[in-house]
């Protein structure tokens, strides 16, 4: 075989086998001697081809780095406030108020009144399940049986940040207060000579900061949120503060029937 063609070959075997340098002698040998063709080497030991577009991409992803919150850049979170409901609903439409839990008739538990609360509930954000939400009711009413009083008390998340002391929480959802809350940094603009000094993977992910900022605020409006997500036939006409022990079940003095 024509010597000058030997560093080719050579550079060829060294990419199909770059960690057995005794193959590689023995191999160059049979070439040379003329008893195998490149060929042959080429489809025994295939070239791997190039990654494609989408697998560059998730090993960039896997690659990059995560960022850990710390002390400094914790996101904010609400405050919680045990609140006392008053509903108003036609229980024409509906199989009675309360909600079996647990139960297997899921026909007439789904059409409950209580289930269209807790739905509103959980879709507005303001509870994350009836479990932590401290839920009582007032009583239960049958199926086909209305009421213009009927009342429940949970844990509602407020519009006001965690650490805000109870008894600055305003007691309806008019009255304004002037807080300190926490909120995301706006990203400084940078100049294209410090992007190009810095770290593409910092470029990439940048960590989010906060700061501490003073603020006026209301409490959410409960009434107008949960009558946008409830059934027309199902009203909350009004809301109030309680005390963290406070049952509408047991805190109750009297329950009016006609």
């Amino acid at each position: 075989m024509n010597q000058t063609r030997q560093p080719s070959i050579m550079t060829t075997l060294e990419e199909l086998l770059p960690t057995h340098a005794a193959a590689i002698s023995t191999i160059s040998t049979l070439i040379t001697s003329g008893h195998v063709t490149l060929a042959q080497i080429r489809a025994t030991f295939p070239i791997p081809s190039p990654p494609s577009k989408k697998q560059k991409k998730e090993l960039k992803t896997e690659s990059a780095p995560q960022h850990i919150p710390t002390e400094s850049s914790t996101a904010p979170t609400n405050h919680h406030r045990h609140a006392a409901l008053r509903i108003l609903y036609d229980g024409e439409l509906y199989g009675g108020f309360s909600e079996n839990v647990g139960s297997d008739s899921a026909a007439t538990d789904g059409n409950t009144v209580e289930t269209h609360i807790f739905i509103a509930l959980r879709k507005l954000k303001l509870i994350v399940d009836r479990k932590s939400a401290n839920y009582s009711r007032c009583g239960r009413t049958d199926k086909g049986v209305s009421a213009f009083g009927q009342v429940v008390s949970l844990n509602l998340r407020s519009s006001f940040p965690d650490d805000t002391p109870l008894d600055c929480l305003p007691s309806d959802s008019f009255s304004s207060k002037t807080v300190t809350v926490t909120r995301p940094k706006k990203p400084l603009k940078k100049s294209k000579a410090e992007k190009k000094n810095m770290d593409p993977q910092t470029l990439s992910t940048p960590p989010v900061e906060y700061e501490m900022v003073t603020k006026t605020i209301k409490e959410y409006d409960y009434c107008r949120m949960l009558n946008a997500a409830l059934p027309p036939a199902i009203r909350c006409i009004a809301w109030t503060p309680v005390t963290p022990d406070f049952s509408s079940r047991f805190s109750c003095t009297s329950r009016t029937y006609r």
